[in-house]
């Protein structure tokens, strides 16, 4: 029995479709209703205190279904609601070091609270809290599906079971084998990374535990041929999972591992790199040590600008479109102008006539004085010469709500080694409608845009 005397027949004829679902796609909660038909139902929305912590608090959000077609079915949409979760997490920007978490803003786990909002006898509505119905638990990414694109085996680009590695997406279209795993980016093969520019280097995927496996990571040093593995993540987790792939991270994971310096991708004793070229994959390997699944495999190409100087050249971090964080070396033209706006006014000088030294008068006092100055810096990047795949995926750092250059924090620390390098990020802000993209008769591109400091150099307000 309700709270107001009448009990509903009622239950949830569909979850959101899948553990992972996508805020850029309708999320959809479909309750059924036999009899006693309600005004409405009313959705709280709950989210995930941390990650992997299944515990939830009410976020205060609620939502109203209603049923369109008068057939006993009401609907609630939640996606929009979910795109305003993600927030920024101190670990992302402090240096992007060893143990970091910023799985907040990568994916947030929600679930939805139902209760009915049922008719009086006087024609008013109250809800009956007395009766609910809780959703399954579900993760959602900021991932951006495309028209022209399949990303399950029911060939719909609703569902992004082709993101879910692993295990299944539980979302009712069939699952694929390995060959069909994507990463959560865009980034073609071969993008270059440099030991020297920090450690914002990621490979970012959405990842589903399955007992019983085990996930290692294999890193593969293409010049010499060697390749060693270790423990990642374990069967429990269920997140938008970030992997650090900087090389010095990597021969730390190692040591770990196996107990000593492996010297698989940096040398121990000069910290020079053991190759040009890298290769990093996930393995899920049962009990017996088996492979079951793969993960994509990505190959970098690996430099060090404190030994091989680049030219002039800039490193962006960048919200990439399936909600991962993508990095680009710009080794081409980068020009500065600088803007200065402010208003101006005459002022009277003082003329004091019983100073009779000097008459009244200040020499050098100014009778024209500016005021509220504001200096902005644009700087317009001309990339070095791209292949189409490049220029493509580049696009994405234009429209970015997200973008970053690194650089180094003035007299914050001395640069001794590698893993002691001051670099941090800076926010920044493509301007909108900056980009050009530059083709020639060999098929060779070149990217142009333009972008503004998120924080401008502060002028003196006198």
């Amino acid at each position: 029995m309700g709270e107001f005397g009448i009990t509903l027949n009622w239950s949830i004829l569909a979850e959101p479709h899948g553990l992972f679902v996508t805020c850029y796609r309708p999320i959809v909660i479909i309750v059924n209703v036999v009899d006693n038909q309600p005004s409405h139902i009313q959705g709280s929305l709950y989210i995930e205190t941390f990650s992997g912590s299944d515990s939830y608090e009410d976020t205060g959000v609620k939502m109203n279904g209603y049923s369109n077609n008068n057939d006993n079915n009401y609907v609630i949409n939640v996606a929009d609601y979910c795109q305003n979760y993600f927030i920024d997490e101190k670990d992302f920007y402090n240096g992007g070091g060893f143990c970091t978490n910023f799985n907040k803003m990568l994916s947030r786990a929600f679930k939805v609270v139902i209760n009915p909002v049922l008719f009086q006898i006087d024609g008013s509505t109250n809800i009956d809290y007395e009766q609910e119905l809780t959703s399954n638990p579900f993760i959602v990414p900021p991932l951006v599906t495309g028209a022209d694109e399949s990303t399950s085996l029911a060939n719909d680009n609703i569902r992004i079971d082709k993101f879910v590695n692993n295990g299944t997406n539980n979302s009712s279209a069939p699952w694929g084998d390995s060959s069909w795993n994507r990463l959560t980016t865009n980034m073609p093969q071969n993008n270059t990374i440099d030991i020297n520019s920090g450690f914002y280097y990621f490979q970012t995927l959405l990842y589903r535990g399955v007992s019983g496996i085990t996930t290692k990571l294999k890193a593969t040093n293409n010049t010499t041929g060697n390749s060693r593995e270790f423990s990642l993540m374990g069967s429990s987790v269920a997140r938008h999972a970030y992997i650090h792939i900087h090389p010095v991270i990597i021969e730390f994971l190692l040591a770990l591992q196996y107990g000593s310096f492996q010297n698989l991708l940096i040398n121990e004793t000069t910290g020079l790199l053991l190759g040009n070229s890298m290769t990093i994959q996930l393995e899920h390997k049962n009990s017996a040590g088996v492979i079951q699944r793969t993960s994509p495999a990505m190959t970098y190409k690996l430099i060090d600008s404190s030994t091989t100087p680049l030219c002039q050249n800039e490193k962006f971090i960048f919200r990439n479109q399936r909600g991962g964080f993508d990095w680009f070396i710009a080794t081409g033209q980068k020009d500065k102008e600088i803007n200065v706006s402010g208003d101006e006014f005459d002022r009277q000088t003082d003329f004091n006539r019983l100073d009779t030294k000097s008459f009244g008068t200040i020499r050098g006092q100014h009778a024209n004085s500016s005021l509220l100055n504001s200096r902005k810096e644009t700087f317009t990047t001309f990339s070095q010469p791209l292949v189409k795949k490049y220029s493509n995926w580049l696009e994405e750092l234009i429209v970015s709500p997200q973008v970053w250059i690194v650089k180094d924090v003035t007299d914050w620390a001395t640069k001794t080694s590698i893993a002691n390098n001051n670099k941090r990020l800076v926010a920044i802000n493509i301007i909108k409608g900056s980009y050009k993209l530059h083709s020639t008769e060999k098929n060779t591109n070149f990217i142009e845009f333009k972008y503004n400091l998120s924080e401008n150099d502060l002028t003196q307000k006198l």
